[in-house]
């Protein structure tokens, strides 16, 4: 899916489908959103991207290995919903269609995702209440994940018993739109991976390497030279940005004028080198779009 970067620097909520007049986004978060999730919880915003951006490929080696599960085996969106429902309970949900109380239709034994997963989403999304597992039955001989949805639900006292109630103007999430919140997640955070694994000429090399990452996943990682987001703002700020003024930028924006920086200082370094005689510009001639404090940053 194809980001205005404009956009995402803006701040401005990214559109993420729309249906009956009603429009969702996901929400494109200020440093100062982040900060109003630390005073919650530590680190809090980055545990909700976490758990929304991870994939089959973070965890092939824990699959393969524990599982015997190869990550080939596996698509995202089923993976997903496997971890959204660890730990759920079972609920009753009214289905209202078309807002009218003559078509409602009690779907018994519904099972609700856990808190973690439905406070990453309610804050991405701007909702509130609760997300519940949803099977579309258009087509009941289809029993793959695809055709499994979450959905957004909010609370109901009917009768004596707890239910919660939903219609067709609430939020759906399926195999198809997870995909383009799971682009735009990585596209705002600035998240991009390399899996070594990936890099395995073969299957066999693949289960090597697997085997390796596995062994090493639980040993300390070392933090020299560790950038975060708080060492990013401060960067800015020595750089001449004024903190008020980095409270409202998008967290995108941030990482991109922290990349910018650095692009910065490599062209000036450059400079200084050219200026000195230290490049032989024959023997290695400069890349001049490469080095271009200007030039597009690519994630």
């Amino acid at each position: 899916m194809e980001l205005s970067r404009l956009l995402l620097q803006s701040g401005d909520n990214i559109p993420f489908y729309e249906k009956d007049g009603v429009q969702y986004c996901i929400k494109n978060p200020k440093l100062i959103d982040i900060i109003n999730l630390d005073k919650k919880q530590e680190s809090l915003y980055f545990r909700y991207s976490y758990l929304l951006t991870n994939t089959v490929l973070d965890f092939a080696d824990i699959l393969y290995m524990e599982q015997n599960i190869w990550y080939e085996d596996i698509d995202d969106w089923e993976f997903f919903l496997q971890n959204v429902v660890s730990s759920g309970e079972e609920v009753s949900v009214l289905s209202i269609k078309d807002n009218s109380d003559s078509k409602i239709e009690l779907v018994n034994k519904t099972i609700k995702i856990n808190k973690d997963y439905t406070d990453a989403l309610n804050f991405f999304f701007e909702t509130s209440g609760e997300y519940v597992l949803w099977k579309h039955n258009s087509n009941p001989e289809d029993k793959s994940y695809n055709n499994i949805f979450i959905i957004n639900v909010n609370e109901l006292n009917y009768l004596y018993d707890k239910c919660y109630i939903y219609n067709d103007k609430n939020l759906k999430i399926n195999a198809h739109n997870y995909k383009i919140m799971l682009d735009i997640l990585t596209k705002i955070n600035w998240i991009k991976k390399d899996y070594e694994f990936m890099h395995g000429g073969n299957k066999h090399a693949k289960k090597y390497i697997l085997k390796y990452d596995y062994k090493k996943r639980n040993k300390k990682k070392k933090e020299d030279n560790y950038v975060d987001l708080s060492s990013m703002v401060s960067s800015l700020v020595v750089k001449g940005q004024k903190y008020d003024d980095v409270l409202n930028y998008s967290i995108y924006l941030i990482y991109e004028l922290y990349y910018r920086l650095r692009k910065v200082d490599e062209w000036n370094n450059t400079m200084m080198a050219l200026s000195n005689g230290n490049i032989d510009t024959k023997k290695n001639p400069i890349k001049w779009e490469k080095i271009d404090w200007s030039s597009v940053i690519n994630t």
